[in-house]
């Protein structure tokens, strides 16, 4: 347990985890690591794809980390957001929360939409007005799909929060498996389903990560479901799917609490800390390298040319990429572009009018963990958070 606990198998009540903040620095770096590979690398490298270890690298890439980044990051979301949503969205912390993400989510469609025309990296469709409406109803490309879960997701969880949880688990099922059934994307609405296992059975899974033998099943679980749902169409394949990727939580969450004791967790922890740039930026710079590789092959060949340097290129550009991220948000911050990240002060007034403040509609402690689970409050600035 980290040092965030203060009884036993519960965590502390008055300090932030510091092993929450390593688990999202790692689902992060994870997601930007992904989208460096299949948009950029995996294309230019010279590698031989049969070598042991680079097919070994792809693969955990493709199928290991593709498939389970996004479902541990909305699992940690969820544990996070549960307080906001146990109030109910009467109260304006979750108002807030709500906004906050619908603000983010707007705004970067339309920056990612304005980059798209500036550098052409998709198809030509893609540059056009209905398209960009149509993102904003249903994200299908891009990482935003994951804000617009949160700002659903939290909707649907805060209006149905007196339920039991079984029903509201069991309703984000069926939901989640209709849209995939109607859209044929797993990305969206389908991973709604861990964002509201994190809010309404966060502290149990918790609980179950104290337990060695609980851990076991849940790794047995991993090795059985993951193939099956990799063998099957992803239309069939979804409960396989979102059963592999529960007990891959645990698994992760068992062995997060251990890593977050020691100092190689730090610089993941700084990284948890400061989501919302790496999220939302790293998008065009990855989509801009993208469409130099295409048009500037010969500049990156060099570097991919054996599966050691291949995997190296990977992870180094990941890297940089990421502490890129947080200078760039810093310094868009400072030059007065806050609006790209936190709603304006107008807006905030008019979310929260005739709400209700404070923690009386909800007699369940609280973890007083600063507004992580909103993309505008994924930062270390004290000055845009509201409590």
């Amino acid at each position: 347990m980290s040092s965030g606990s203060s009884v036993r198998g519960k965590p502390s009540l008055q300090q932030r985890l510091p092993w929450i903040d390593a688990a999202r620095g790692l689902c992060v770096i994870a997601v930007v690591l992904l989208h460096v590979g299949i948009f950029h690398s995996f294309e230019l490298s010279l590698a031989p794809r049969e070598h042991p270890a680079f097919h070994d690298w792809v693969l955990l890439n493709e199928a290991v980390l593709a498939k389970l980044r996004m479902p541990l990051l909305l699992l940690l979301s969820g544990w996070l957001a549960r307080t906001k949503i146990q109030q109910g969205i009467g109260y304006a912390r979750t108002r807030l929360t709500l906004l906050s993400n619908l603000h983010i989510f707007v705004v970067w469609s339309c920056v990612y939409f304005a980059c798209g025309i500036l550098v052409p990296f998709g198809q030509p469709d893609a540059r056009t007005a209905p398209t960009l409406l149509r993102s904003l109803v249903n994200p299908a490309f891009g990482p935003l799909w994951f804000v617009y879960v949160l700002v659903v997701a939290m909707f649907l969880l805060a209006i149905t929060r007196r339920l039991p949880a079984w029903s509201v688990l069991l309703g984000f099922f069926v939901l989640g498996w209709g849209v995939l059934l109607a859209t044929g994307d797993v990305a969206g609405l389908p991973r709604a389903v861990f964002f509201a296992v994190g809010a309404r059975y966060g502290p149990q899974l918790l609980t179950a990560t104290r337990s060695w033998k609980t851990i076991a099943i849940a790794a047995a679980g991993y090795i059985l479901f993951f193939p099956i749902a990799e063998r099957l169409p992803e239309r069939s394949a979804y409960p396989f799917g979102v059963a592999a990727g529960l007990c891959a939580a645990i698994v992760f969450l068992a062995l997060m609490q251990a890593f977050g004791k020691m100092a190689l967790a730090r610089p993941a922890a700084w990284v948890g800390r400061r989501t919302l740039g790496v999220y939302v930026l790293h998008w065009p710079l990855v989509m801009g390298l993208a469409f130099l590789g295409r048009t500037q092959r010969a500049l990156f060949q060099p570097w991919l040319q054996t599966p050691a340097s291949a995997i190296a290129y990977d992870i180094t550009i990941s890297l940089a990429i990421v502490a890129l991220c947080v200078g760039l948000e810093s310094l868009l911050r400072r030059v007065g572009l806050g609006i790209l990240f936190d709603p304006p002060r107008a807006a905030k007034r008019l979310a929260t009018a005739g709400a209700r403040t404070g923690t009386e509609g909800d007699s369940r402690p609280q973890a007083e963990v600063p507004n992580t689970e909103s993309y505008a409050s994924m930062t270390t600035s004290s000055a845009n958070r509201v409590k």
